[in-house]
């Protein structure tokens, strides 16, 4: 049995509500993601987290903005139950007064006019989306809108959904599996969101890259591409990766 929660050195996560548990690809998208356009930004500054789970990419978000004045991070999640344990999650940590927790689908037409009429763009959009498109459905119906684009997030109704929301000089975060992230990169091109950054994950040297951290952006500009390994032996985390999530883990 999992643990049913993780501690992080200044919040800790309940997740056995949660189809989803704690894993590497949000705890890297959280730290890694760039906050360059909301320290440009005056005045209010805005985060939206869609598919939040557990509430944990928008408590790290919290946790790396905390010097920032004026800024609220809005976190939407499908499923009710991991939802209201998100909400939990984000009460008992420094930040409750920054992230308001949103049960409700991207893909509802409704749900992203009220995030339209009653909020301004956002500076920073991130995702741990769904993307086993091709793979065989989990018998747990919960799971399964959580992994599954088919029966959840489709990449169209995302990246729509985002090219609606975003700041004009705002970036999209989005971490996928190297499979799927060309694919993505061209269908949110036709859409007019541009690649600016790549980083593609190695767990070991000499390793087959398996996930790509990818930002996006209105404008086109200087794309940049590298990579990031993980571990250099079972279990010993490279310098790269324990500078990156040192202001998380216990261990680090």
């Amino acid at each position: 049995m999992s643990n049913p929660y993780f501690q992080f050195k200044r919040f800790r996560i309940n997740h056995d509500r949660c189809a989803m548990k704690v894993g590497t690809d949000s705890v890297l998208l959280g730290a890694w993601t760039t906050l360059s356009t909301l320290k440009r930004s005056g005045g209010r500054k805005k985060i939206l987290d869609i598919g939040t789970g557990s509430g944990l990419i928008a408590l790290m978000l919290a946790q790396r903005t905390s010097s920032l004045s004026q800024v609220s991070i809005d976190a939407l999640e499908i499923d009710i139950e991991a939802s209201i344990q998100a909400k939990e999650n984000v009460k008992q940590s420094p930040w409750e007064d920054k992230i308001s927790i949103i049960q409700g689908d991207f893909t509802d037409p409704i749900q992203l006019s009220n995030l339209k009429s009653s909020r301004d763009t956002y500076q920073l959009i991130i995702t741990n989306p769904p993307f086993f498109i091709d793979s065989l459905n989990s018998p747990n119906q919960q799971r399964t809108v959580a992994r599954h684009t088919e029966a959840g997030l489709t990449f169209d109704h995302l990246i729509q959904g985002v090219s609606s929301l975003l700041d004009e000089i705002g970036i999209f975060s989005i971490i996928l599996p190297t499979t799927e992230a060309d694919r993505f990169i061209r269908q949110a091109s036709e859409q007019r969101l541009y690649l600016l950054k790549r980083t593609n994950l190695l767990t070991k040297p000499g390793g087959k890259v398996r996930r790509s951290m990818m930002q996006f952006g209105k404008k086109e500009n200087h794309y940049t591409e590298d990579e990031l390994l993980i571990e250099i032996a079972r279990h010993q985390y490279s310098e790269e990766y324990k500078a990156l999530t040192q202001a998380f883990y216990l261990d680090k």
